[in-house]
């Protein structure tokens, strides 16, 4: 078995275009502004950045469905006990490192995904109303049941591609946590602002946005009302 470091975060990029590895400089600096702790980056390019884990990876692309199998694929080679994993489209306004201590108690941590109404198919037929979730911000620990689970994310998802099923990788993802019945701890929208949907937000901090084309003036004055608010794109 490897040595494993105690925490970290992760982040992923399988690029060929170079628009990925920027919108990442652009997420890992925004993160080093409240996290000083490790952080390893799983990537396909030569990359090298102050203070930064690197592990190599082989280039798999496809269209961005089947780009998508790259995230269950990769997952398992953190370093860490306990990961959080980003996505490159997030931006970090606070620290979020109590996730870690989340941990402790669950095997992944991750706010649902909202809008997507691509049921999980249990034994054979759609659970309708269970809710997958954003895989963009996901704990996890690296216990022999949440390899299963990534292991299993992966399969269930070249299954639905095969079959040319609808949706992403989320709804596989809530399948194996289904079928190897691990504890998820639903985070609220705070830790996870998925910026492309209308959100109701509670009395807290906005610690990491997830979206593509958010203005200065928008990440800036997010936060600035910590009131029971709503938040549509018409404010990006």
């Amino acid at each position: 078995m490897k040595n494993l470091s105690k925490e970290g975060i992760v982040y992923l990029v399988i690029d060929e275009s170079g628009k990925y590895i920027d919108e990442f400089r652009k997420s890992y600096n925004s993160l080093r502004q409240f996290y000083s702790g490790d952080v390893t980056l799983i990537t396909n390019l030569k990359v090298s950045i102050d203070n930064l884990n690197i592990i190599k990876t082989e280039s798999s692309f496809g269209d961005w469905r089947a780009m998508l199998l790259n995230k269950p694929k990769h997952l398992k080679f953190s370093i860490y006990e306990k990961s959080i994993f980003l996505d490159t489209d997030t931006i970090i306004l606070d620290n979020f490192s109590e996730l870690f201590k989340i941990l402790d108690h669950f095997d992944f941590c991750a706010t649902t995904g909202p809008m997507d109404y691509n049921w999980p198919r249990i034994k054979g037929q759609e659970l309708v109303g269970y809710l997958p979730y954003n895989t963009g911000v996901l704990g996890y620990n690296s216990s022999e049941l949440c390899q299963n689970v990534i292991d299993d994310w992966l399969k269930f998802y070249r299954d639905r591609l095969d079959l040319n099923l609808t949706g992403n990788d989320q709804t596989p993802f809530l399948e194996s946590v289904f079928k190897h019945k691990a504890n998820v701890c639903t985070l609220p929208n705070n830790y996870n602002l998925r910026t492309d949907f209308p959100a109701n937000l509670a009395r807290d901090k906005i610690k990491i946005l997830h979206g593509r084309k958010l203005n200065k003036n928008f990440i800036n004055k997010v936060n600035s009302n910590l009131k029971v608010r709503v938040v549509s794109k018409n404010d990006l």
